[in-house]
């Protein structure tokens, strides 16, 4: 998630969890979260607006993801989000994940949500 990004994301081949966080100060839904099973055989395409965190997982086989961005690629700016936040915790279904160094240690949410003003 990065400031002022919109996202669409598809799954061309596969399956996979998807889990969304509401992280827009101001937001009725602000830090709420919810999880769906989103796959190529839905033939839908997934619009987050800015400050609408997002993550997934391969419940099984091989998937390919198609992702659009209305804003350059930054590592900088992106804000990453600890899938052991808790309020992310229960949600994933698979016990020990296969996660990037990024994702291994991205911040709490419980640290993120105090600052997300000055982060979006």
């Amino acid at each position: 998630m990065q400031k002022g990004q919109w996202q669409t994301i598809t799954v061309v081949r596969g399956s996979i969890l998807e889990v969304l966080l509401d992280c827009r100060p101001g937001s009725a839904t602000f830090g709420e979260m919810e999880a769906f099973e989103f796959s190529a055989d839905d033939a839908m395409q997934l619009i987050l607006p800015p400050g609408v965190a997002h993550g997934y997982e391969v419940p099984n086989g091989e998937v390919i993801i198609h992702y659009g961005s209305t804003v350059d690629y930054f590592p900088k700016q992106e804000v990453t989000i600890n899938t052991e936040s808790r309020i992310l915790s229960k949600v994933w279904k698979i016990p020990k994940p296969i996660m990037s160094n990024r994702d291994k240690e991205a911040l709490d949410w419980s640290i993120i949500k105090e600052k997300i003003d000055l982060i979006l």
